[in-house]
């Protein structure tokens, strides 16, 4: 078996697919039918990330500016909100 060296891009989608997790699971958007009562928390735990130190760190290392997204995700929270009443 070979390996193959993480170039800077790998490593960027790597950290652009935690932060991806992170938005899915503030939505509630993931399925924990398997354990009952889990998905409230992991809704509660990324939204309580997202804005975070770490959350700034993960942005940084994908590449993306901290608050472009995280003022992306609050107006998507927002919108969400006002379409849900």
């Amino acid at each position: 078996m070979t390996c193959r060296v993480l170039t800077p891009s790998d490593c960027r989608a790597l950290w652009a697919a935690v932060l991806e997790r992170a938005w899915s699971d503030s939505f509630g958007a993931r399925s924990y039918s398997s354990w009952k009562g889990t998905e409230s928390l992991a809704v509660e735990q990324a939204r309580q990330w997202m804005g975070s130190d770490d959350f700034a760190t993960v942005c940084h290392l994908a590449g993306l500016d901290p608050a472009a997204v995280y003022g992306r995700w609050r107006r998507a929270i927002q919108e969400r909100s006002n379409a849900h009443g």
